[in-house]
């Protein structure tokens, strides 16, 4: 008889096992799998935001990089926009070379490309021609960016050259 209930003892012990066994499977997978289930796709996302965070990071810095350089290559340029040409340096720059010279602004400064642009009509007499080939290279090498308007009107009159251009100067805003 012993042997008997050994022997169902120990088929009872194994039915306990098994069922203790699923039991806490369906538990797991009840409870836990759907938490691990969120945390992974949670997760997931947290990477994806990551990256796509260092993407953005890699591109703002590659931009600033590019527009340091930028900067740094064209330093002389940019700086020349921040000089302030005004009438009366255009006069005095000009009045050395020529007789009599007159500087005069033509209309208000409107905006062009994201640059403040006067402009202005110079005119004046010269002796002759090269004096007019002076005065372009002394309005061009002003500080600031200035941009010579063809045509340049040339009219001899008692023995010296009267002439006019146009003028416009850039600034920034």
């Amino acid at each position: 008889m012993k042997a008997f209930l050994a022997q169902i003892d120990w088929i009872r012990n194994t039915f306990f096992f098994v069922f203790y066994f699923f039991l806490v499977v369906i538990i797991f997978l009840s409870l836990v799998n759907p938490q691990l289930q969120e945390f992974k796709k949670e997760n997931t996302d947290y990477r994806k935001e990551l990256h796509i965070t260092q993407q953005v990071q890699k591109q703002k810095m590659q931009t600033a990089e590019t527009l340091a350089k930028y900067q740094m290559d064209n330093h002389t340029l940019l700086s020349a926009f921040k000089a302030n040409i005004t009438q009366e340096k255009i006069k005095s720059r000009l009045s050395s070379i020529f007789e009599k010279v007159d500087v005069v602004k033509n209309g208000e400064a409107y905006l062009k490309n994201g640059y403040l642009v006067q402009n202005y009509i110079v005119s004046g007499k010269i002796v002759d021609i090269k004096a007019l080939n002076d005065a372009l290279i002394q309005v061009m090498s002003l500080e600031g960016i200035v941009h010579l308007v063809f045509p340049i009107h040339i009219e001899a009159e008692e023995g010296v050259l009267v002439f006019s251009f146009s003028l416009e100067v850039y600034s920034l805003p």
